[in-house]
C-alpha cells in the first residue's frame, strides 16, 4: 500500500471494513484466505504467489496448475481439501491428528468457505497439495476481470 501511495482507509472501504482492521492486518502473522483474496484484487497483487513458493519450497513441489473449485464464484476451500483427502486416499482420523483437531472438527472444516493461512499450510504440507495454486489462479483471474471492468 505504501509503495503504490495507498493509505488504510483506502483499502479499508474497498473490503467494508474499519481501517483500524487493515492496521491489525499488517501486523498479523496470518490472514483468512477471503480476506487475503478481496486484498489482492483490490491491491493489485497477488500474495498468494508468494504462499504458492512458500509451500512448494516445503513440499520440494513445483507449480502446478489446479482445476477451480467454486460455488457461487467463490473458492470453497473445505469442500476442495475434503476432495483432495479422498483422492489421495487420506483417512480422516489421520489428517485430523496431523493438523491438530478432532475428527469432528476435521468434518466441520469441510463447510468453511474460507480459511486461517496458516491452518492452510498445514493442510497442504499435510495432504502434499498447494492449495495456494487455486487462489492463485483465482486472484489473477479476478484482477484480470478488473482491469477489464468486468
Amino acid at each position: 500500500m505504501k509503495e503504490d501511495g495507498r493509505i488504510e482507509k483506502w483499502l479499508a472501504d474497498k473490503i467494508h471494513c474499519a481501517p483500524s482492521k487493515i492496521t491489525r492486518i499488517c501486523q498479523t502473522k496470518s490472514i483468512d484466505t477471503n480476506i487475503l483474496a478481496d486484498i489482492c484484487i483490490h491491491l493489485e497483487y497477488n500474495f498468494f504467489e508468494d504462499y504458492v513458493k512458500y509451500v512448494n519450497n516445503q513440499l520440494q513441489l513445483d507449480h502446478i496448475s489446479v482445476e477451480y473449485f467454486f460455488i457461487n464464484d467463490q473458492i470453497h476451500i473445505g469442500k476442495f481439501i475434503r476432495r483432495i483427502k479422498k483422492e489421495k486416499g487420506i483417512k480422516a482420523n489421520w489428517l485430523a491428528e496431523k493438523v491438530a483437531y478432532s475428527e469432528e472438527n476435521l468434518q466441520k472444516i469441510y463447510k468453511h468457505e474460507n480459511m486461517d493461512i496458516e491452518r492452510l499450510i498445514k493442510f497442504c504440507i499435510h495432504l502434499k497439495f498447494n492449495f495456494f495454486n487455486l487462489y492463485t489462479s483465482y486472484v489473477d483471474e479476478q484482477i484480470k476481470k478488473k482491469k477489464q471492468g468486468i
